[in-house]
């Protein structure tokens, strides 16, 4: 549709705790593909969600001009849910089921009416995808990986035949190839796109990028390599901007002291030439008179000053961002270069049926293992089984230390409990004060560490996780990291990295993000689909 916009007008939502995110902005989208960025709890997801109808802003508007599809961050259902369901497609299938039976009545006829051709258009939509995944209606979502689920609500939102389509973090659980296939799809589909993202590769395809932060709405046209030097010089001007503002003000009370120290002197020579002058006390009230005033009148003036100065540096410090990336260090593992940790014997697992390859392997001292592979190759569910989560299909292993855990759905936490609450049930033996000061390092301080996880961001759960896996008072020795930078921001994205570098534990890690395993310094590789 050539003339698509979202038109978003005064809008603000406001949370729970009547904290306001927006503030009421005004924006009109009407280019092809648009990104959104900010930090974790900034409200990304939940603009996503008002521009694409599936929430009301608290206040303000929304006007769309064709019809709109969301494909969220994962499926909001259960993960037993057929994949005919995510499709939208169960009713049509029922209807179809009970006239090919005999069975159907008129409301059924007309639920088929446009869906008889079901298997063709869904051939067709995975063609228009570029993609080649094969997939069983009769399966459930969750016999799915992350990335295959992925690529469903995808497919389910195509089904609906859009003129605009939001997308949510949608390359989060993509492996490289998927990734790249994503990014020619929005090159070549004709629809608007609007996508909420942390990916560079993927952000350097938009057109312009909406950025959410503490001081308000930016709008920048170009890619993210533009928006980040145009971000980069506009915080450098806010920079020298409150530098010149104080150095104002500072001018100031140094001008208004100096004023007020030879207004004193004046006095203190005018007394002097009276008395020498011998002046009537009528002459020399008159004189102090005439000093008074303008020294009034002085010190009102340097007044005046300093506080235009004061109010310039103060609005120079409120327009401020301050980037202060979060930053913690990962305990002592103590593990010596010798000492085993895990051992692979033939290894054989699966989700319900065992998959096509085995694996032997030894585990020792502080290595750091890629665990690479296409997705529904089997990464997560060799985690799980090595977790004891799932039951070996084949062959040995035996877990020689203490392990924790980092998923993507971030699953050790309870959408039921506080983020401190969920800290010290999954790891107690502290005092409270220990476990709020190492929250204070991911920058859940005060009473943000009594908000439920179900009230977080997809981001702010992953540092919780985080939080809950690896900063306890007990030591892990051997992490397992399933995509661990899904849904983190740039800034804790950085920070991970830094404290993984210092941690002198093994690791295995899942991911697609290649700037991170580099960093990571991998030094094995096991590339499940070459097994």
């Amino acid at each position: 549709m050539h003339n698509a916009r979202i038109h978003l007008e005064n809008i603000d939502y406001i949370l729970p705790n009547g904290t306001s995110l927006f503030g009421g902005f005004t924006v009109d989208i009407n280019n092809r593909v648009t990104g959104i960025v900010g930090r974790n709890g900034i409200g990304k997801s939940i603009i996503a969600q008002i521009m694409a109808g599936k929430i009301l802003p608290t206040n303000g508007s929304v006007y769309a001009s064709g019809v709109v599809s969301f494909v969220p961050q994962s499926w909001s259902g259960n993960q037993a849910d057929l994949v005919e369901e995510v499709l939208g497609l169960k009713k049509t299938i029922e209807a179809i089921s009970k006239i090919e039976a005999g069975t159907a009545c008129d409301n059924d006829y007309e639920t088929a009416e446009n869906g008889w051709d079901w298997r063709e258009k869904l051939k067709l939509l995975i063609v228009d995808l570029g993609i080649d995944f094969e997939v069983d209606i009769k399966k459930s979502i969750g016999e799915y990986s992350g990335g295959e689920q992925v690529l469903i609500m995808l497919l389910s939102a195509l089904f609906k035949y859009p003129d605009i389509f939001v997308l949510d973090e949608p390359s989060n659980h993509l492996d490289r190839e998927y990734r790249k296939k994503l990014i020619e799809w929005l090159k070549s589909t004709k629809k608007m796109i609007i996508v909420v993202s942390h990916d560079p590769e993927l952000l350097n395809e938009v057109q312009s990028i909406i950025e959410l932060s503490d001081k308000g709405i930016n709008i920048h046209s170009g890619t993210y390599d533009t928006y980040q030097a145009k971000r980069h010089s506009r915080i450098i001007k806010q920079e020298n901007d409150l530098t010149k503002a104080k150095a104002a003000l500072g001018r100031g009370k140094r001008q208004a002291q100096s004023a007020y120290e030879k207004q004193q002197q004046r006095e203190s020579r005018g007394k002097s030439k009276a008395k020498t002058k011998g002046l009537s006390s009528i002459e020399i009230g008159g004189a102090k008179e005439n000093s008074s005033a303008n020294q009034s009148r002085h010190a009102k003036i340097a007044e005046n000053r300093i506080n235009n100065s004061l109010s310039i540096a103060q609005g120079a410090n409120d327009q401020l961002e301050r980037i202060n990336p979060i930053e913690f260090e990962l305990p002592d593992s103590s593990v010596s270069s010798t000492q085993k940790i895990l051992t692979l014997d033939e290894l054989k697992w699966g989700y319900n049926e065992p998959l096509p390859h085995k694996l032997t392997f030894n585990l020792i001292g502080s290595t750091r293992v890629h665990l690479s592979g296409s997705n529904g190759v089997g990464k997560s569910a060799l985690l799980k089984t090595i977790l004891g989560e799932l039951v070996p299909k084949g062959g040995r292993f035996k877990l020689f230390s203490k392990v924790a855990y980092l998923d993507q759905k971030c699953s050790v936490l309870d959408d039921r409990l506080s983020v401190l609450e969920n800290f010290m049930e999954i790891n107690p033996g502290w005092s409270e004060k220990e476990y709020r000061d190492r929250l204070a390092w991911l920058r859940f301080r005060g009473d943000r560490v009594l908000v439920s996880i179900s009230k977080l961001s997809g981001g702010e759960k992953l540092k919780v996780a985080l939080a809950c896996a690896l900063l306890g008072p007990s030591v892990p020795q051997l992490l397992l990291l399933d995509e661990p930078t899904n849904h983190l921001d740039f800034d804790s994205r950085e920070a991970l990295i830094g404290a993984l570098d210092k941690y002198n534990g093994a690791t295995i890690v899942v991911s697609h993000d290649n700037d991170f395993v580099q960093k990571m310094s991998c030094n094995k590789v096991i590339e499940l689909g070459l097994l």
